[in-house]
């Protein structure tokens, strides 16, 4: 039950639901309701299968590739100091 919750709360900081609201509702402004429906489905159907896709599959692709999770990790890591020095200095790509 831990570990659920833990999977939980860990998807729910990446997903960002309220972060990602103002974004689907400018992107789907002037639809009609019926049509935003379907596409927060689609969209939430979408997501869900890249993450499990990632899940079960992401360790092998890395591996098909060459990539080292201690190289992941480095590279992840370079790309959040490059964009918050860009936020800290309010320059835009």
């Amino acid at each position: 039950m831990r570990f659920f919750w833990e999977v939980f709360v860990t998807l729910l900081v990446i997903i960002d639901p309220p972060g990602t609201v103002p974004v689907f509702l400018g992107l789907t402004r002037g639809r009609p309701p019926g049509d935003r429906s379907r596409l927060a489905w689609q969209a939430a159907l979408v997501a869900f299968g890249v993450i499990v896709g990632f899940a079960l599959f992401g360790q092998s692709v890395l591996h098909y590739l060459g990539v080292q999770l201690p190289a992941l990790q480095c590279a992840g890591g370079l790309l959040m100091l490059l964009i918050s020095l860009q936020l800290l200095t309010g320059q835009s790509a």
